[in-house]
């Protein structure tokens, strides 16, 4: 018996799900964005992303967790680029603050601090309470 990551597990149950997830008009909607994306600004391609996302899985919201623990196990492992996805993927379907900590922390991890520092800055736009993104910050200050 072959094994089965759980990436290979989530890639194939979102492929069986994508034909009941996304209707042909959502489908024409991303083609279009996708179409015209090198024309747009990256704050509006990802607002706009963002909302395509939003109303093909925000009816599951358990996917948000879902994704959000697949960046912890491919954090665990090391794989940081896959991690960084996963965790992303999440942020942008319920945004939380442990998210961007973890991608925050992969930065420095990665000789990024520059990054690590400009996103936790963000984020306390975000989340101005959260302990754990100010520690981080000033950590890497």
């Amino acid at each position: 018996m072959k094994n089965v990551t759980l990436k290979d597990l989530l890639k194939d149950n979102i492929e069986l799900a994508e034909q009941s997830l996304v209707r042909d008009d959502e489908l024409t909607k991303i083609e279009q964005l996708l179409s015209i994306a090198g024309e747009l600004d990256t704050l509006v391609l990802n607002q706009k992303t963002k909302n395509i996302v939003n109303r093909i899985l925000g009816n599951f919201p358990t996917l948000a967790n879902l994704f959000f623990e697949t960046g912890l196990k491919l954090d665990d492992k090391e794989e940081y680029e896959e991690a960084i996805f996963w965790y992303r993927l999440s942020h942008m379907m319920t945004p939380n603050a442990k998210c961007i900590n973890n991608i925050a922390i992969i930065y420095a991890t990665t000789d990024r601090e520059k990054y690590a520092i400009d996103l936790l800055k963000n984020a306390l736009q975000l989340f101005p309470n959260d302990d754990t993104l100010l520690e981080n910050l000033q950590t890497l200050n």
